[in-house]
């Protein structure tokens, strides 16, 4: 039997190199309701809870559409984190 530390397994969401704003975008996007279902998304609201820009939000959500752990339908505020990503981060929710 082998017996792996907690550091050997690293979260994959770490390979992604987010930064502290698009880290806190991304759990303030699942805290808030947009894990299971479309959320409008208010970047000044975002910006005031999360304690940063409303331009570093919108990089933010840039990003993490591009790396799709965000979901965005076409042009629009609204956004979904992307289930599959969350539940492969989060098994033990699955």
């Amino acid at each position: 039997m082998t017996i792996t530390s907690d550091l050997s397994m690293a979260h994959p969401v770490c390979t992604l190199n987010l930064t502290a704003a698009q880290g806190s975008v991304l759990e303030w996007l699942t805290q808030n309701g947009g894990l299971f279902s479309t959320l409008e998304v208010d970047v000044e609201q975002i910006a005031e809870d999360c304690w940063t820009s409303v331009s570093t939000v919108h990089d933010a959500l840039t990003r993490l559409t591009t790396l799709r752990l965000v979901q965005r339908p076409g042009e629009t505020t609204l956004y979904r984190v992307n289930p599959r990503f969350f539940f492969a981060q989060n098994l033990g929710l699955a």
